[in-house]
């Protein structure tokens, strides 16, 4: 999987998603392992919201995992 992001990252004005590529491998695999009933559609879900996640967003549109489950930078900072 990691190669595949290193081969897109190579291309032409995506050099920015070499910042990404252990962030993203890690939480595909956090999204598999934090659903322990294995339901594939929860998987996908919160492999999903790593687009949000890049954006500093927490809340996502998709009601199989709505929201993340760790405190906001703002949160963290009270």
């Amino acid at each position: 999987m990691k190669a595949k992001f290193l081969k897109l990252a190579a291309q032409k004005d995506c050099d920015a998603l070499y910042l990404w590529i252990k962030s993203i491998v890690s939480h595909v695999y956090w999204s598999a392992q934090s659903t322990p009933d294995g339901n594939g559609d929860v998987v996908v879900a919160k492999v999903r919201s790593i687009v949000n996640h890049i954006q500093n967003k927490h809340v996502h549109e998709d009601p199989l995992y709505a929201k993340c489950n760790h405190p906001t930078s703002y949160e963290t900072n009270k």
